[in-house]
């Protein structure tokens, strides 16, 4: 346990600094993972997607090049699922 004030505010910092990461970092797993879920491609969840991941990169929450790669995965799955023919436009 620390004994200097300093050290014990600095440790409050540190317990509100990662709670509130840990709440961007379930919003950024659950949009991720909504999007892979869904199977179709909506804009409309792409686009919340972004904005989830740059909001957190510019909160420090996760580094911005971490970012710009799970945006990129992102675009690339929304691009295979586009690309793919569906099953109900073969009849």
């Amino acid at each position: 346990m620390a004994n200097l004030y300093a050290a014990k505010r600095a440790i409050r910092t540190i317990k509100r600094r990662s709670r509130r990461n840990q709440v961007w970092r379930n919003k950024i797993t659950s949009v991720v993972k909504g999007f892979k879920k869904s199977g179709k491609v909506n804009g409309e969840d792409l686009k919340t997607a972004y904005k989830t991941l740059d909001k957190a990169a510019k909160n420090n929450v996760i580094h911005k090049n971490k970012a710009a790669r799970l945006k990129s995965r992102l675009a690339k799955a929304s691009a295979d699922v586009k690309s793919k023919p569906s099953k109900s436009n073969k009849a």
